[in-house]
């Protein structure tokens, strides 16, 4: 029998993607994926295939943020599949302006493992500049 991606585990999950992006640490955001993982940052971008792949566009990401703040709200957590509502906050370098993300994303995991790695992920999100330096 096939089991199924529990709430919690795919809260557990996007808690760990929130904590490594606050930190910024693109190693252990990449580490929540399968070795051939696929990352679509947003629907027009080509996706981001593998680990290390998906930790360097982070990398390059986080050279561009400070304060970077996310949190999430789980729409639906189905056989391998989870959809959530996500927000994030931070300040862009060089202008220091505050960015705020508003968006949706659909996760699809391999539950081979003790803990779920995520074979894809799809961003969908819009994002408003609130404040400027």
């Amino acid at each position: 029998m096939r089991r199924a991606l529990s709430a919690a585990e795919f809260s557990d999950w996007l808690a760990a993607w929130g904590d490594a992006w606050a930190e910024k640490d693109a190693e252990a955001l990449a580490a929540l994926f399968t070795d051939g993982g696929r990352f679509t940052p947003n629907p027009f971008d080509a996706p981001v295939r593998g680990q290390e792949a998906i930790a360097a566009h982070w990398r390059e990401e986080f050279a561009r943020q400070i304060n970077p703040a996310f949190d999430f709200e789980i729409w639906i957590a189905y056989e391998a599949t989870g959809l959530a509502h996500w927000r994030a906050r931070l300040n862009r370098v060089p202008d220091y302006d505050t960015v705020e993300l508003d968006g949706a994303l659909r996760a699809l995991f391999d539950l081979e493992g003790a803990s779920p790695l995520c074979k894809r992920l799809d961003l969908w999100s819009a994002q408003a500049v609130v404040s400027g330096a």
